[in-house]
């Protein structure tokens, strides 16, 4: 058994019994070990793209507050905030009796969320992948019209997306937690809320924990406030709206890289991370999309198997052989390649 063939196997191996390392409240493991025995999740993409993913082996991710789903986030915060004031006005005798003193103090840094949702600054770089290698709906939206492909990206390599750092870098004396995690889009309306219910807990937990020590002021609430806004950001990433279910969509995350970090001399103090022995992110690079300049990161992969199938889109005129001789050229090995049944008629 070849080195790749057994890292396969150990990821494999490793999930199965130890389960996913993760507080995702809505992600049960047998979610996991579902996905984990389809053989691909799908990326949907036009022809171009597909072409430079397979000559560099690397994958964009893009910083999501530039893309569509970065609604979602404002409308997660938007929830969150209402969340938050609802539970400040049901419970506002008990509060001005046990907050006592710090009532006013804790009632305007609360009164802050938005303006710290809406200034937030680190980025979080996002790629996108579907269980359904057929869709009509990812072929129109992502695949030029159905002209391009999706790309089967293998399960394995997709669950060894992890890391979690909090020791090497600090900034402005803070440690920095960096993160990178693989996670299953939520689309219920419960799972949303449950997310919401438990960042309002940990709110209002800490606030009590501050008080209880006697070190609750202003500027503890704001530090405890800014805190959670990273988490709520983090857990709004993972929801979308329940019309795009039928997408069935996973997620690659990279949060808080430490390229966003620089030394006195405003130079990024890493220009690359290594994830692992199969995933590399690069430092940002920017490119102009929809009249935006919008910064990404190549996630760069080590082993060709990582790439598994091609569907070709329904409207494409590459054909079977030309996706063969392509991947060939580029050192691939032998790759199932498909063609797409969905229409228009």
């Amino acid at each position: 058994m070849d080195k790749e063939t057994q890292d396969i196997e150990n990821i494999s191996e490793e999930l199965q019994t130890m389960g996913i390392n993760t507080r995702d409240k809505g992600m049960k493991t047998k979610e996991y070990e579902r996905i984990l025995k389809k053989e691909s999740l799908y990326h949907y993409c036009s022809l171009e793209s597909f072409i430079s993913i397979v000559k560099n082996s690397s994958f964009r991710l893009y910083d999501v507050s530039k893309s569509n789903d970065s609604k979602e986030i404002v409308w997660f915060f938007e929830k969150l905030t209402e969340s938050i004031q609802r539970r400040m006005k049901r419970d506002n005798n008990k509060n001005m009796i046990y907050w006592g003193d710090n009532y006013d103090n804790i009632s305007k840094a609360l009164s802050l969320m938005g303006d710290i949702s809406s200034s937030f600054e680190q980025k979080f770089y996002v790629g996108c992948f579907s269980e359904d290698k057929d869709l009509l709906s990812q072929w129109t939206r992502y695949a030029d019209d159905s002209t391009g492909v999706a790309i089967g990206f293998n399960t394995n390599y997709l669950f060894n997306f992890s890391y979690e750092d909090i020791d090497d870098y600090t900034y402005h004396e803070f440690a920095i937690k960096l993160i990178c995690k693989f996670v299953k889009v939520k689309y219920t309306k419960k799972a949303y809320q449950d997310d919401i219910n438990w960042l309002c807990d940990r709110l209002f937990e800490s606030i009590e924990s501050a008080i209880r020590n006697n070190v609750c002021n202003i500027s503890q609430v704001f530090e405890t406030f800014c805190s959670l806004s990273v988490i709520a950001y983090e857990n709004s990433i993972e929801h979308k709206n329940y019309s795009f279910k039928p997408e069935k969509e996973w997620r690659i995350l990279a949060l808080r890289l430490p390229f966003d970090i620089c030394d006195e001399y405003k130079t990024p103090i890493k220009n690359e991370l290594n994830i692992n022995d199969v995933f590399t992110l690069s430092k940002p690079h920017f490119v102009s999309k929809d009249n935006k300049i919008v910064s990404y990161s190549e996630l760069k992969f080590t082993y060709k198997t990582f790439i598994n199938n091609i569907v070709i889109g329904s409207k494409s005129k590459v054909t079977e052989k030309d996706i063969e001789d392509f991947l060939i050229s580029e050192g691939y090995p032998e790759i199932k390649i498909d063609k797409s049944h969905s229409s228009y008629c």
